[in-house]
């Protein structure tokens, strides 16, 4: 990216993994998380919910916003 060439999927998704299971081992420690991502193609989504902790996040958790007023 610091060259100016976009990752690729293959690049995003270890990245993608890793932010996955640091999620998932702060939710089993019981602490709140909060990852922001745009994730915007729905395989990245599938891959941050798959193996996902049961009932502390899936699909559901994503939330799509159109602008700011969204989240304030």
């Amino acid at each position: 990216m610091k060259k100016g060439i976009p990752l690729s999927d293959e690049d995003r998704t270890p990245w993608l993994k890793v932010l996955r299971d640091v999620v998932n081992a702060n939710l089993v420690s019981g602490k709140t998380v909060i990852l922001g991502c745009s994730a915007l193609q729905k395989q990245y989504r599938e891959i941050l919910s798959r193996h996902a902790v049961t009932g502390l996040i899936g699909s559901n958790a994503f939330n799509h916003t159109n602008n700011i007023s969204n989240i304030i």
